[in-house]
């Protein structure tokens, strides 16, 4: 259903693009409702891959999409620069897309989801014949939730407050680099774009066999690492170093940002969970920025610096504690924690 909205917002933008309001109303009703799907998406993510693939075949898709998206943005690009009148038939595009995804989700295997209250509620998602691959879990606690959402916010906050500043930081005279356009592409587009799109496999095949809290830590620790390097060197090879480091750390981190919950949660909880995610995911990033302009200009590079590794590093304590309290509730690790672990209720 969202998925035919979204058609018909890049439908109306494409059909009233000479209109201001048409064209914006259009165009947000078009892109925001895809991002309200995530959190339902995740059901049929955890009911249709297997707990031994998931990772792999999910990153598989990223990969795919991410390729397809390089390669679309540049072909769109360029028809556009010969001929700008023709973005009504980009958005037609865009509404024929968002329908082959509404039929591709439809023709999913469909099962039944036991919510916590005990009523049954349909899901597009499972196998053919009903029966899921997961044996039966009860509902992780509210303090590892609460934990790991706490753990997000602080890194999210304190990574995204000095990404910001990535391409000003190189481009500007105020901070001593003043380096060329193509240079500053390079280093902040080029390099982590290239280094997240070679480790997503990589990360797939990890979540698949590792402890989801030790790989989070991880993640966590790169991400700290780079901003150190890109931020605080003074040498522009270290400064190139920690632009690869930021593209494999957000590698990492969208193959968790989307399965996290199937690592930590029961069938029933998998849409409440994902949901909080991602609204305080929204939250942060309209924030994250304005924070990191004004420590950056109100104090210093180094002050800023600071406060986001702060974050970080209570971000790994976040963590860190949830894998405690999960591993103390249920007797295993975060490996197979969803759909594997089964436990007492």
């Amino acid at each position: 259903v969202l998925y035919l909205i979204s058609a018909a917002g890049f439908g109306i933008a494409a059909a009233f693009g000479k209109s201001e309001i048409g064209f914006l109303l259009g165009s947000m009703l078009g892109i925001g409702v895809l991002g309200m799907s995530i959190p339902l998406q995740t059901h049929y993510l955890r009911a249709n891959y297997g707990d031994t693939i998931r990772g792999r075949l999910f990153s598989f898709s990223l990969l795919v999409r991410a390729l397809t998206a390089m390669g679309v943005s540049y072909g769109f690009g360029k028809w556009l620069d010969l001929d700008f009148g023709v973005y009504p038939m980009l958005l037609w595009i865009f509404a024929g897309c968002s329908l082959i995804g509404a039929l591709s989700l439809w023709r999913i295997p469909s099962t039944t989801i036991e919510t916590a209250q005990g009523r049954d509620l349909p899901s597009r998602g499972g196998s053919q014949d009903g029966e899921s691959d997961h044996s039966e879990v009860s509902p992780t606690s509210d303090g590892v939730l609460v934990a790991l959402l706490i753990g997000a916010m602080l890194l999210g906050i304190g990574v995204l407050s000095a990404s910001a500043l990535r391409v000003d930081y190189l481009a500007s005279d105020d901070y001593g680099w003043i380096l060329d356009a193509a240079t500053v592409s390079w280093i902040t587009g080029v390099i982590p774009s290239l280094t997240r799109l070679g480790s997503t496999l990589f990360w797939g095949w990890l979540f698949d066999r590792a402890d989801f809290f030790r790989i989070r830590i991880g993640v966590n620790l790169l991400f700290l690492i780079a901003l150190a390097l890109y931020f605080l060197s003074g040498n522009l090879v270290a400064v190139a170093i920690g632009s690869a480091l930021f593209g494999l750390a957000r590698g990492g981190g969208e193959i968790l940002f989307n399965l996290w919950v199937t690592k930590v949660a029961a069938p029933e909880q998998l849409a409440d969970y994902m949901s909080k995610h991602t609204f305080l995911a929204g939250l942060r990033i309209l924030l994250a920025p304005f924070i990191g302009f004004v420590v950056a200009t109100q104090l210093s590079i180094p002050w800023l610096v600071g406060v986001a590794s702060g974050l970080v590093i209570a971000s790994i304590i976040c963590v860190a504690r949830a894998g405690r309290v999960f591993r103390r509730e249920t007797g295993v690790t975060g490996k197979n924690s969803a759909g594997l672990r089964g436990r007492a209720g």
